[in-house]
């Protein structure tokens, strides 16, 4: 049958003038002279093959696709090389180097052009021998890597490496040479088989490598076989240093792409589908949807997901993942005939029941914690943003999270709204009015800026009236009235004022947007979050946030530490209730842990302060020390000032001087306001 099939193939094709090298056929032993012919079926003489050049296939070698294949034994080689002689177009003036020869042929000085040239010289499309061309591809990034230093690479080209990695290169020339003698099944179906087989990938990845490897497990009348199919391996980027998970993720794609290509391109039809990995996070991840993730793990989980149904991954012990010899290498000893590269593990041959794998299920709790934190550091913020408005109905992200907020300072009498409900100052015209750094209070602080805030409301009232007075002093305020204590209203907003005037040219890089879930409030300009996003449920209110180096981050932590002295824990809960600020930590470590010989000027100000001077003590012109040098201090009694009430007086507010820290740049009578409410204290705003 095979002879009539051959002969009515080169009859139709001598007609159009075609000839055809002679037949190759299994169990011929190599190509027989007496059976040559041509493609009019004429034997021509036997005439001995010259040899042109050294290295040139003899009559009895074959190549298949660039692979050697042996007809006699039906199984494939690769055809490897050594050999550092010049080149006569595409080969080499003198013999391949034997095993014995290595050594002594090695250049002195061998660099790396001529390592890489040995090292890409192995042919391996199949992925047969993976592990031993891996192990010579991380050898040549080694060497590149000695170089170091702002070298580039056209310059070490030609210099010579290392000793150390020339003896590591001379053991590798051997190891290629002994590589030819391995050899390889080409026929993936076995005599006597039962039924179609099952398709095995293992995956794996490394620091240094990562790959895939496919084998077919069929049932024969003798028992289970197992033939290796191919490979695929590449090396980890050096940017993924340390990272393994993105390294095993990327050896689950290439399983996914072995499987594609046999499916597309075999005419093998697979009933079932195994995929093995020895990472309980990566066989997490594969179970959940991709769209959580950052565009490295959701784009390739995509993939995964997409060429088949995730329960047909399955975890397996390290030690069992034959994959794992692809990431650090190996010598041709292992890959053997008889070694488990060939033949797939022993467990493959058992049924599977007694196979040493878990489903997804069996280690979810503890890919669970791994899983989250892929979860919160690649949390599409966009998609959580859009969850926000359709929950809250009220949030609107219409600006750029990076834009710095507008500076539109005190607002026009046309701003002012008729339920003289209080309008918000922008950024700096907080800052032009009151500096912070001269408090180490934030409740203080916000008082001060409340009542220089309603003073200038009213100035803005009286203008609006059309007033001749306009620019007269505040009228005194009137008990009866209720405007000698602040609402809560206004203490919230002059905490809300700072807030902004702290995120006034504040960027956010994507990774704390994304993690957080950032959105800008459109009805108060406050860049907020809700915290990380695990426990983002759009129901608790979310707080702004604050930049680790503004000032009112410290006084926000000293507040919540002197609160009830709790630690740094304690302290970073109790900060959070009101803003999140960013390495809050370690912001909260320092307060509760402060030194003391590292106290500074505002807490000085701060013990000064809590003992105040009696009348005559002080003079005109003394003041406290404050962090930004000396204040100016403005003393305010009983009898000078009438904003201070009888009620105040027999409280004790009265009896002695009061000493308040304002502000250089503020109108008169503002620190008479000031001074008449220093006893009020600001309620939690969280």
């Amino acid at each position: 049958m095979l002879d009539t099939i051959t002969s009515g193939v080169e009859e139709i094709l001598s007609a159009g003038g075609f000839s055809l090298k002679p037949w190759v056929r299994s169990g011929q032993g190599g190509r027989r002279k007496d059976d040559t012919r041509t493609c009019g079926g004429e034997r021509p003489e036997a005439t001995p093959k010259t040899l042109v050049l050294p290295n040139q296939l003899k009559d009895e070698d074959n190549k298949a696709l660039g692979i050697g294949y042996l007809v006699d034994s039906d199984q494939l080689y690769v055809m490897t090389s050594v050999n550092f002689s010049k080149r006569k177009g595409r080969m080499r003036t003198d013999l391949n180097l034997k095993i014995e020869e290595v050594r002594e042929n090695t250049p002195k000085g061998l660099s790396r052009r001529e390592l890489l040239s040995q090292v890409a010289a192995l042919y391996d499309p199949i992925g047969l021998v993976s592990p031993a061309k891996q192990k010579g591809n991380i050898l040549v990034r080694r060497a590149f890597q000695e170089a170091g230093g702002g070298s580039s690479a056209k310059e070490t080209w030609d210099d010579p490496i290392s000793p150390g990695l020339r003896q590591e290169a001379i053991k590798l020339f051997g190891e290629y040479i002994r590589l030819g003698e391995v050899k390889f099944h080409r026929s993936l179906t076995p005599s006597g088989q039962r039924g179609r087989p099952w398709g095995i990938t293992f995956s794996d990845g490394s620091d240094h490598a990562y790959g895939a490897v496919l084998y077919v497990r069929w049932e024969t009348q003798q028992g289970i076989e197992v033939r290796l199919v191919e490979s695929k391996a590449k090396l980890a980027p050096l940017d993924q240093k340390g990272d393994a998970v993105r390294a095993e993720v990327c050896g689950a794609v290439y399983a996914t792409r072995l499987r594609k290509y046999v499916e597309r391109h075999s005419r093998l039809q697979i009933e079932h589908w195994i995929h093995l990995v020895d990472s309980r996070t990566v066989l997490g991840a594969i179970q959940r949807e991709s769209y959580g993730y950052q565009s490295f793990f959701a784009n390739r989980i995509g993939k995964i997901q997409k060429a088949g149904s995730p329960t047909e991954w399955w975890w397996i012990p390290g030690e069992c993942n034959v994959a794992d010899i692809i990431t650090r290498g190996a010598a041709p000893e292992e890959l053997s005939e008889d070694s488990p590269w060939q033949k797939g593990p022993g467990f493959l041959e058992k049924p599977f029941e007694e196979w040493p794998v878990k489903s997804a299920a069996e280690v979810a709790a503890d890919a669970r914690e791994s899983v989250n934190k892929l979860k919160r550091k690649a949390f599409s913020g966009a998609l959580t943003r859009a969850q926000a408005n359709v929950r809250t109905g009220k949030v609107k992200v219409n600006q750029s999270l990076t834009e710095p907020a507008r500076d539109s300072g005190i607002p026009e009498e046309s701003q002012l709204p008729e339920d003289k409900s209080r309008k918000r100052p922008c950024c700096a015209s907080i800052t032009n009015l009151v500096n912070p750094e001269r408090f180490s209070s934030l409740s203080r602080l916000c008082r001060v800026v409340a009542w220089v805030w309603r003073a200038a409301q009213k100035w803005l009232e009286k203008r609006s009236c059309g007033t001749s007075r306009a620019g007269k002093q505040v009228k005194r305020l009137d008990k009866q009235s209720g405007e000698t204590v602040l609402s809560p209203k206004e203490r919230e907003g002059a905490l809300q004022d700072l807030i902004l005037a702290a995120q006034k040219d504040m960027s956010l890089p994507t990774t704390t947007i994304n993690r957080l879930v950032v959105y800008k409030e459109e009805e108060s300009g406050l860049l907020k979050c809700k915290g990380r996003v695990p426990v983002w449920d759009g129901v608790e209110a979310a707080v702004p946030v604050l930049p680790h180096g503004s000032w009112i981050s410290t006084l926000l932590a000293r507040e919540a530490h002197e609160r009830s002295h709790e630690g740094v824990a304690g302290t970073l809960l109790q900060m959070r209730k009101k803003a999140w600020v960013l390495q809050g930590r370690r912001i909260a470590k320092k307060v509760t842990s402060v030194d003391p010989d590292d106290i500074s000027m505002a807490e000085v100000g701060q013990r000064t302060r809590s003992s105040p001077p009696k009348v005559g003590d002080v003079t005109e012109g003394a003041g406290l020390k404050g962090t930004t040098g000396q204040i100016p201090c403005i003393v305010i009694t009983a009898e000078s000032n009438p904003a201070v009430l009888p009620s105040q007086r027999s409280s004790g507010h009265g009896s002695r001087s009061r000493t308040t820290n304002g502000s250089s740049g503020a109108r008169p009578g503002t620190a008479e306001l000031v001074g008449a409410q220093q006893g009020s204290q600001l309620p939690s705003t969280g």
